[in-house]
């Protein structure tokens, strides 16, 4: 086996860790969305919909924003960038000041899990 086989195998092996926890962590955060008692429909809906992302928005952000995600764990890198979206998609247009503290906490709450 070459040396660049041996590094794809590796790539392969960490996208596929990568997905494995995008995956999960992201169904885990999204239920406890749909089950909230804090966020109200449309916060409820707005998160949805900032949480549906790929394996290549989380990959894109990793590079994109190397310096952000260094020396975090895998799970840790996952949450982050979870806690981002809803950030960028949905705390910056919520207007509401009860569903921004409401959002503040949820995000908190994903930020310090594990």
């Amino acid at each position: 086996m070459t040396n660049l086989e041996r590094l794809s195998k590796i790539n392969q092996a960490e996208r596929a860790a990568q997905k494995s926890a995008l995956d999960s962590l992201t169904r885990n955060v999204r239920e406890n969305a749909k089950i909230s008692d804090e966020l109200d429909l449309n916060t409820k809906g707005a998160v949805l919909e900032a949480l549906n992302v790929s394996i290549d928005d989380f990959v894109s952000d990793i590079f994109d924003r190397s310096s952000y995600y260094e020396g975090m764990t895998l799970g840790q890198q996952v949450r982050n960038f979870l806690v981002r979206r809803i950030e960028d998609y949905v705390l910056k247009e919520t207007e509401d000041k009860d569903q921004k503290e409401a959002l503040f906490r949820f995000m908190r709450d994903i930020a310090t899990v594990g």
